[in-house]
């Protein structure tokens, strides 16, 4: 796997586990914690991956970021949606 789409990939893990996170209603610290367990699990069952799981950035502010952004992109679409259904009326 190139570079480019590794970084791609550790992006969208750790969206992915900040929806999570935010669905769950759990502090955004948690994504060290679950770091962690994931790098141990790695260790055991695919240690070829670790430093593909290494690169996945779920600090406490990168989670922050990424729960603001799904923010961002819902009240867009919601945003959106209620011009395109406004315009039917």
């Amino acid at each position: 796997m190139k570079s480019t789409a590794k970084n791609e990939a550790a992006v969208k893990a750790s969206v992915i586990v900040a929806e999570e996170i935010a669905h769950a209603s759990k502090s955004f610290s948690e994504g060290a914690f679950l770091k962690q367990c994931m790098l141990k699990v790695c260790e055991q069952v695919c240690p070829d991956q670790f430093q593909t799981f290494k690169n996945v950035s779920l600090s406490r502010n990168t989670i922050a970021d990424r729960v603001k952004e799904l923010a961002e992109n819902l009240t867009t679409q919601l945003a959106e949606e209620t011009r395109s259904t406004q315009r039917f009326h």
